[in-house]
């Protein structure tokens, strides 16, 4: 029987998430990366390689209301409060 760590095997910091239950500002990819919606900016973490990226910032007086990951886990489409959906190659960038 495996029982749950009590300890955390990685704390990341989010500075400016913002705190709202109809967000969707973090989402994990099956290629094993976070994409985290912080204010204006998205960012990816590699949990592979524990390497931090800012992926893409959204137009000044907008920010980012969303994040979600296409299934294989190469793309990642960012919503914004002004309605606009872009969905970037993370390999790309």
């Amino acid at each position: 029987m495996r029982r749950i760590a009590k300890t955390p095997y990685k704390v990341l910091d989010a500075p400016d998430i913002c705190d709202d239950f109809y967000l969707n500002l973090v989402d994990w990819s099956s290629q094993n990366v976070l994409a985290v919606g912080l204010n204006r900016s998205v960012y990816v973490w590699s949990a592979c390689t524990s390497q931090v990226s800012r992926l893409c910032e959204v137009d000044d007086d907008n920010k980012v209301t969303s994040v979600a990951w296409s299934n294989k886990g190469n793309h990642v489409a960012v919503g914004s409060d002004e309605g606009i959906t872009e969905v970037w190659d993370v390999n790309k960038n």
